[in-house]
């Protein structure tokens, strides 16, 4: 069963290169999730767990990269994969802090730090 059975209020969302659409949401209580739909408006419930994944941080922005990988910025930037998985490959599980991205900025490692992050992320 997926996290829609609440009211939830959509805070920022961005589209797909398969015209999909992952949406930052918040509940009354204030739990985020990052959820997608399909072109048509309805659930996609292949994305996370039946189409919503539970975001730690308290969000400030949203970016989809060209490959269509999902960066989440908040307390710590959170980067999935397109199947709504934490992106392994990215920081630590998908999430790097904001001291390690300051680190990883000033000694050159690019490789875990997103080039195009300032001009990508669309704030809430």
């Amino acid at each position: 069963m997926h996290m829609l059975h609440e009211p939830m209020t959509k805070v920022t969302d961005q589209r797909l290169s398969s015209g999909k659409v992952v949406a930052l949401t918040k509940n009354r209580a204030g739990a985020t999730r990052l959820v997608r739909f399909l072109p048509d408006g309805t659930l996609d419930t292949t994305f996370g767990r039946h189409g919503v994944v539970a975001i730690p941080v308290k969000p400030v922005g949203l970016a989809v990269q060209a490959d269509d990988k999902i960066l989440v910025l908040g307390d710590a930037l959170l980067r999935f994969t397109p199947a709504g998985r934490p992106d392994l490959s990215f920081g630590t599980d998908g999430l790097l802090t904001w001291p390690e991205l300051v680190a990883r900025f000033i000694t050159g490692d690019t490789r875990t730090a997103p080039r195009a992050l300032p001009a990508c992320i669309t704030p809430c």
